[in-house]
C-alpha cells in the first residue's frame, strides 16, 4: 500500500513539474523548463509526454541531438502515440538542415582539415540560400588539402553553381582540370572566366606551372591573347 501511495505521489509531483515546465517554456524560460521536465522524468521515467516536452526545449536551445534523443525516447515509450510521431516529424522537417550544419561544424572543430565536411557544410548553406557562407566553406575545403583533387573538384563545382561569376573559383577549376590533363574542360573554364577579369586571369595562367603542358597549345594562346 505504501508503494502505491509513493507511486501516486511521484506521478502527481511529476505532473505538476511537467505543467510548470510547459508554463516556463511558453514564457521562453528554457533553463527553468528544462529543469522542470528533467525532474519530472526522474520521478516518472516512463512519462512519454515529459520526454516529448523536454525534446522541444532542447530543440529551441539548438541542442538538436539531445532533442532527437528525447523525441525517440517518447516514441519508444508510447509507440502508438500519434502526437509523439507528429512532434518528431515536425522536428525533423524544420531542424534537419540545422542539425546537419551543427554536426558538420562540430566535425570541423574537431578536425579543421576535413575537406568533405567543409564541402557538405557549404552545400547545406546553399540549401538555405546563405551563399557567402557557402563560398567560404567551399574555399576552406580547397585550402585545407590542396592535394585532394576530388574534394577540390566537388568544392569548386559547388561553389561555381552558387557564384558562377566568381573569377577565382572558375580559374581554380580550370587549373584543376589542367592538372588532370582534361584539356578540353580546362580550356573551356578558362575561356569562360577570363571574360570577367582578363588581366588577372592572364597573369595567373602565365605564372601557373599547372598549365605548362598546354603552354604551346594554340587554343590556350587564343584564350590568353585573343587579338593575336
Amino acid at each position: 500500500m505504501s508503494d502505491d501511495r509513493d507511486r501516486t505521489r511521484r506521478e502527481l509531483e511529476s505532473d505538476q513539474l511537467n505543467q510548470r515546465g510547459i508554463d516556463a517554456a511558453d514564457r521562453r524560460w528554457f533553463d527553468e523548463a528544462e529543469e522542470a521536465f528533467t525532474r519530472a522524468i526522474e520521478l516518472t521515467p516512463g512519462s512519454a509526454h515529459a520526454h516529448d516536452n523536454l525534446a522541444t526545449v532542447y530543440s529551441e536551445q539548438g541542442e538538436f541531438l539531445l532533442a532527437l534523443r528525447e523525441y525517440l525516447e517518447a516514441i519508444r515509450l508510447e509507440p502508438d502515440s500519434p502526437t509523439a510521431h507528429y512532434n518528431l516529424a515536425c522536428f525533423l522537417s524544420t531542424q534537419g538542415l540545422d542539425m546537419a550544419i551543427d554536426q558538420y561544424t562540430k566535425a570541423i572543430e574537431l578536425d579543421p582539415d576535413y575537406p568533405d565536411a567543409h564541402v557538405n557544410l557549404g552545400l547545406c548553406h546553399v540549401d538555405r540560400g546563405e551563399h557567402e557562407l557557402a563560398i567560404e566553406a567551399f574555399r576552406n575545403a580547397i585550402s585545407v588539402d590542396p592535394d585532394d583533387l576530388g574534394a577540390r573538384q566537388d568544392a569548386l563545382k559547388a561553389a561555381l553553381d552558387v557564384a558562377p561569376d566568381d573569377v577565382l573559383v572558375g580559374y581554380l577549376l580550370a587549373a584543376l582540370y589542367a592538372a588532370w590533363e582534361h584539356d578540353e574542360d580546362a580550356l573551356e573554364h578558362l575561356a569562360r572566366v577570363i571574360q570577367y577579369e582578363p588581366e588577372q586571369v592572364r597573369a595567373w595562367t602565365t605564372a601557373d606551372r599547372t598549365f605548362d603542358a598546354l603552354r604551346h597549345d594554340p587554343r590556350l594562346q587564343s584564350i590568353l591573347h585573343p587579338q593575336k
